[in-house]
């Protein structure tokens, strides 16, 4: 992240991109003195390269890429940076991967590669901070000085993720035969397929994954007893994420910082405040809380950050 590619001039672009599990976002903005202004948003296919394979995600984010290019009028040697956050990609190697392929199919001059949870983790804590990024999967990210932490990210149904809440959903409907008449009955509206059942049984054996569904569990949250236990299964399962990062990094209890990330934690408040109480009873009232909806904006401040190192 510190690789240094010059100066900004008076009038820049850079480009931020946030590719996930289930959809890639980027962003493009022009950079003038002080002021940023965005010029382009587009969504497309997912980013993961541990999930979709390697030539998949990196295919997505290229597409996404070259269509925001397409919108701006703008082509690749223009663009100073490109920073990329992605899921499934904590090593180097992966990184390398990604950076190589966005520039020879593009032609980018300069693209750093850095794990989804850095655009989403505080920047400039003297205490620590952590990123919690409760998506497709979950992942607790911890950083406090030169030291580093990380609990989860490992599978695609981590404890808390979206997947998680959609596996527990499902399974909890096929154990009771579906006895939770109206929780079935919007899992059915979510699903939205004549054979609803046939797609349960093939989330319940894992051979599809619908991260989706969790939007069901939230919001049936106050009308359902089982809704409202995987809620907050889901809320304990994110705060011991959160709980072995503090504690590998020895942070105080009460004064780092933590971002927040990842649709199942921004779109509803739902399980967030649910994490939040259960961090307090283990001890743990944090000295601010960010959520980042739009980590791809993070990802221009960050990119802009790396140019000027």
């Amino acid at each position: 992240m510190g690789s240094c590619v010059g100066y900004l001039p008076v009038i820049s672009h850079v480009i931020g991109v946030d590719a996930g599990g289930t959809k890639t976002a980027a962003a493009l903005a022009t950079i003038q003195d002080s002021d940023i202004e965005i010029i382009g948003q587009i969504t497309g296919g997912p980013g993961n390269p541990h999930k979709q394979g390697p030539d998949t995600a990196y295919a997505n984010v290229c597409d996404v890429l070259n269509e925001l290019l397409i919108a701006c009028d703008l082509a690749a040697d223009l663009v100073k940076v490109v920073y990329v956050g992605m899921a499934g990609c904590g090593d180097s190697l992966t990184q390398e991967q990604a950076r190589s392929f966005l520039c020879d199919k593009l032609g980018f001059r300069h693209v750093l590669v850095v794990p989804d949870y850095e655009l989403v983790i505080p920047q400039d804590c003297k205490n620590g901070s952590v990123a919690l990024i409760s998506g497709t999967g979950s992942v607790a990210f911890g950083r406090f000085g030169n030291r580093e932490a990380k609990s989860g990210g490992q599978r695609f149904n981590d404890v808390g993720s979206g997947s998680w809440i959609a596996n527990k959903l499902v399974d909890e409907l096929i154990e009771s035969n579906f006895a939770d008449k109206s929780l079935w009955n919007q899992t059915k509206k979510a699903l939205a397929n004549d054979k609803a059942k046939e797609v349960c049984r093939q989330i319940h054996l894992r051979k599809i994954a619908m991260p989706k569904l969790a939007e069901v569990v939230t919001a049936e949250r106050n009308r359902s007893e089982m809704a409202s236990r995987i809620v907050q299964d889901a809320a304990k399962g994110l705060a011991q994420l959160v709980i072995q990062v503090v504690s590998d990094l020895k942070l105080n209890c009460n004064r780092f910082d933590i971002g927040m990330g990842g649709s199942v934690l921004t779109q509803t408040a739902t399980i967030r405040n649910e994490l939040i109480s259960q961090l307090e009873s283990n001890g743990i009232v944090t000295q601010a809380i960010s959520i980042v909806k739009s980590p791809e904006r993070n990802a221009i401040q960050l990119a802009i950050r790396a140019v000027k190192s």
